[in-house]
């Protein structure tokens, strides 16, 4: 299953325009390479993608309060717009929906 710790997204950006050209398949339907040649060959600068998500912690149990519609949430960490947050640990108040009137 795909997440932040092994997601992998690549690709080659450039200027310089060139013809199309059908793609070969390594034989596994999964890798397919072009014959061109690419534009930079220039090895450390692959892009890091990292999607918005819960790194470490960030558990939900009931609230050690008791008090009603609370959970507490553990202290852990997020990506959020490719950055690394820690967040503190804090309980959280849950507001139930409010009833709707339904006309029969």
């Amino acid at each position: 299953m795909a997440n932040a710790e092994n997601a992998k997204i690549q690709y080659e950006g450039g200027q310089s325009q060139s013809p199309m050209a059908a793609l070969s398949d390594s034989g596994d339907a999964t890798t397919f390479e072009s014959g061109a040649a690419l534009w930079s060959r220039r090895s450390g600068f692959e892009p890091v993608i990292r999607p918005d998500g819960l790194i470490t912690g960030g558990a939900i149990t009931p609230a050690a309060s008791g008090t009603d519609n609370a959970v507490d949430v553990s202290a852990g960490t997020a990506y959020v717009g490719g950055s690394s947050s820690p967040f503190p640990p804090q309980q959280m108040s849950l507001v139930p929906a409010p009833l709707q009137a339904t006309r029969t």
